[in-house]
């Protein structure tokens, strides 16, 4: 009895239907394209950390030896103060702690910093245009299978319902009531079904390949969704706060700085360093006291100055290329704003359309369904042949396949709208 159950239970977690939420949840955490961008991400504040970092310069020890051929006093020295007792080495040993950072560099390391501040802004841009691509393309996909499924559903319920009549006709014939060309002709039909059959399960299969390519999950069943067909309003004004926009605005942003920091040559490059350590060594042969060990203590403190007179226009050419590249991103961002305004006014006419189809779909399939039962009055009495039958049948199921796929598609254009607007992660 407890094997049973949990057999049972087993099969019952592995009939949960996947539903469309936890499809988009899973396309957005197994998404290499979206890791690969976090990481991008990632190294952007990496970079702006060192940026940050060489501000305050660096402490760096320092060590060498060096063996000369004449001797050399371990500390400089003036002439005068040169005696023979003075430390002198061949070999001399040093070590230190040295300290340099640059005082003032035209803003250039500001400028930089804030570069990186702003790759930053546009790495969260872009990895939130990432999610919401995803995002909308699992649920494009997603509808489709179910859209198809619910197609497929309806053309077996239509094979059914035709090879019954496939089945009476023969019966009749038979009986010698019906021509054997209409039991040929409902055959016909069957074959027909199921060709489209086939092609809908064809189509399915691609589909949920492509799903299970984002969502990177093995897929059961997929769970419908409620759909109520009804006008909708967006708010369609404010698109400059768009990320798609944003990206641009900060790639302008960035330009101004790098021009800035091309800019910052023109002024003069200052520097400060310092150094404190040991120089040592054992006195030279030359030296009234040969073999004996001496150290001196050596610091120094300076200030550096770099001022850069003339370069033959090379600096003049790199600012002017910069902002050309700032023209050329002004000029692409206003050519990418009509875009959206292009796709938002495709979208909301595709909307309506969505949904004037759908109104129109379900009204002519009523009236086929009515005019169906008729002619199949009319057929049973021999007022119309089988191919009249077959034809409004025909006619039915097509109206109701345009009914499912209407539906779907009207859903599907929200998420589109809501794709450009950026608001399908919210």
């Amino acid at each position: 009895m407890i094997k049973t159950i949990s057999i049972f239970s087993l099969i019952s977690i592995s009939l949960i239907a996947l539903t469309l939420d936890e499809s988009v949840e899973y396309a957005l955490k197994n998404s290499s394209k979206l890791n690969e961008i976090k990481l991008n991400k990632e190294i952007k504040k990496l970079n702006k950390e060192e940026k940050s970092g060489l501000k305050f310069g660096e402490i760096s020890l320092i060590g060498s030896f060096d063996h000369y051929n004449l001797p050399r006093t371990l500390a400089p020295i003036t002439p005068s103060s040169i005696s023979p007792s003075t430390p002198t080495t061949k070999d001399l040993f040093s070590l230190g702690i040295n300290y340099s950072v640059a005082l003032f560099t035209g803003f250039a390391q500001t400028k930089s910093v804030e570069i990186e501040g702003l790759q930053i802004d546009s790495a969260i841009a872009i990895e939130n245009l990432t999610k919401e691509q995803i995002i909308y393309n699992v649920k494009n996909i997603y509808l489709s299978i179910l859209s198809l499924e619910k197609q497929s559903d309806s053309l077996n319920d239509y094979f059914k319902a035709q090879n019954a009549f496939v089945d009476i006709i023969k019966e009749e014939v038979n009986l010698g009531k019906k021509a054997y060309i209409d039991e040929l002709k409902a055959k016909n039909d069957l074959e027909s079904i199921k060709a489209n059959q086939q092609a809908l399960i064809t189509n399915i299969e691609i589909l949920r390949a492509s799903l299970k390519y984002f969502i990177n999950e093995d897929i059961d069943t997929l769970e419908d969704l409620e759909i109520s067909v009804s006008n909708m309003e967006f708010d369609t004004k404010n698109i400059d706060s768009l990320d798609r926009l944003k990206v641009l605005d900060l790639s302008l942003k960035a330009i101004d700085k790098k021009v800035k920091i091309k800019e910052s040559s023109y002024y003069p490059q200052i520097s400060l360093s310092g150094y404190y350590g040991q120089n040592f060594g054992f006195n030279d042969s030359t030296n009234l006291n040969e073999g004996d060990f001496n150290d001196e203590t050596i610091w120094q403190i300076g200030v550096k100055l770099k001022y850069k007179l003339y370069d033959f226009g090379s600096r003049s050419a790199s600012i002017e290329s910069a902002k050309v590249e700032k023209l050329q991103n002004i000029i692409k961002k206003d050519d990418v704003k009509r875009e959206i305004q292009k796709d938002i006014a495709t979208a909301l006419s595709k909307l309506n359309e969505t949904i004037s189809s759908y109104k129109n779909t379900v009204s002519q399939y009523e009236l086929l369904v009515q005019s169906a039962e008729i002619e199949q009055i009319r057929y049973e009495s021999g007022s119309i042949t089988i191919n009249d039958l077959l034809f409004i049948n025909a006619q039915k199921e097509l109206a109701k396949s345009k009914m499912i796929d209407s539906k779907y598609s009207y859903q599907k254009a929200i998420y589109y709208i809501e794709y450009i607007l950026e608001k399908g992660n919210k």
